[in-house]
């Protein structure tokens, strides 16, 4: 069997003959094609070669002959059967080649472009998109109009004809709604694509939110309980819960690893802001926290939580929640 023409590389068959009958086998986008061995040696199964335009088998390892790369995968007998092992001095060689073979393009094509099949006709192909036709893949040398370069097949058609990238910057996604569009990249370094049904493509970029968790037992005025933050983040929203209705204010003190621990000089709330609080609650929560000196953490940074006053209590939870980055 010399060379498959483009219709059996895009139906995936492999195929070859065994006592005379054509058997096909799914497998993938290989083929096995039937090539002989002129080299004067055996040629070790798993050997990379190219046949040239003459059908000899040559010993390769680039791409820059004319022909089909393949791997030696065995060889056929004088009976027609293939074989596997080693492919003996003028023997038919059994190589499988993945996707690889040469078209006919109707305008001229450079290498890194696409080629496209038309209509049914084994090995021929336009050089722009035709919607829902044929096969297409990236061609790996350039061709003129009339020329059969080697083309790389993918599959069907993605592109409807005339369609080009939405895309604009490095990261960028192919997003739709109504049309192709673009879904831009996110705009910090760690952030997460999540579904968000309210956004016309469905998905949107967010930052991660984690929440640290202070349990303050028995608490009673001053300094309660410090943690290290190992990832730097916006301090969002606190949440206090009591065990009973009672009274707490929390003061958080903030500095670096180095200068650790925080003192009351390192507040992060300040003067102006509100301080996380109950007051004859079992819950409070807040997320408006623009008045605090400062909600930005370091990734290293110490936190001390500080009591201020308290009654009523015997156990209290803050919760801090943290957006990341």
């Amino acid at each position: 069997m010399g060379l498959v023409d483009l219709f059996h590389q895009v139906k995936a068959t492999l195929r070859w003959e065994r006592g005379g009958t054509a058997n096909a086998f799914g497998y993938g986008s290989a083929v096995v094609e039937r090539l002989l061995n002129r080299e004067g040696a055996d040629i070790p199964v798993g050997t990379l070669v190219q046949r040239e335009g003459t059908g000899r088998v040559e010993l390769s390892s680039g791409l820059d002959s004319t022909g089909v790369l393949g791997v030696v995968v065995g060889y056929w007998t004088t009976t027609g059967l293939m074989v596997a092992g080693d492919c003996p001095e003028d023997a038919q060689c059994a190589v499988m080649t993945k996707g690889r073979t040469r078209v006919l393009v109707d305008a001229t094509v450079n290498a890194g472009e696409y080629a496209f099949q038309s209509g049914s006709t084994p090995g021929s192909a336009y050089s722009s998109p035709t919607a829902g036709v044929g096969a297409f893949g990236l061609v790996d040398t350039d061709g003129g109009a009339g020329d059969m370069p080697r083309v790389h097949l993918f599959g069907s058609p993605l592109l409807s004809a005339g369609a080009s990238s939405p895309l604009t910057t490095k990261g960028d996604l192919w997003g739709y709604d109504t049309a192709d569009n673009r879904v831009p990249v996110g705009s910090t370094d760690g952030m997460l694509l999540t579904v968000n049904s309210a956004d016309a493509q469905g998905v949107d970029w967010q930052s991660l939110r984690r929440a640290a968790i202070i349990n303050l037992y028995a608490p009673s005025g001053g300094q309660q309980a410090d943690l290290r933050f190992p990832w730097a983040g916006t301090l969002a929203k606190w949440t206090l819960l009591g065990d009973a209705s009672g009274s707490i204010v929390v003061d958080l003190w903030k500095d670096t690893y180095a200068n650790a621990p925080p003192t009351v000089a390192d507040t992060m709330v300040g003067g102006g802001g509100t301080k996380p609080a109950l007051s004859a609650a079992v819950k409070n929560e807040s997320s408006s926290l623009g008045s605090w000196t400062t909600t930005t953490i370091a990734a290293g940074d110490v936190l001390r939580v500080n009591v201020d006053s308290t009654s009523g209590l015997t156990r209290a939870t803050l919760i801090l929640e943290v957006t990341t980055p």
